[in-house]
């Protein structure tokens, strides 16, 4: 138990120090700087990601139109030559 108490008084007085010498407002500072960096970084990978599902159905109706003048040409084709 003695120990206890004398470990509870260091962690206090470590507590005491670390609040008073601006060592706290420093952490908090960085704690939100790197918030505010994480989020910024989070915005611009969801930009990249909307950006590439939109290459993705753009590149999707080209194939899609692709094949479809395909299909239209060779029943088009059939046609004339049938």
């Amino acid at each position: 138990m003695q120990g206890e108490g004398s470990e509870g008084g260091t962690n206090q007085q470590a507590w005491d120090k670390w609040s008073n010498d601006g060592t706290e407002q420093q952490v908090a500072k960085l704690m939100e700087e790197d918030f505010r960096q994480t989020r910024s970084a989070s915005h611009a990978w969801k930009k990249k990601l909307e950006a590439l599902d939109v290459l993705a159905i753009v590149k999707s109706r080209k194939e899609f139109s692709k094949a479809e003048w395909m299909c239209s040409s060779s029943s088009i084709s059939g046609g004339v030559s049938g």
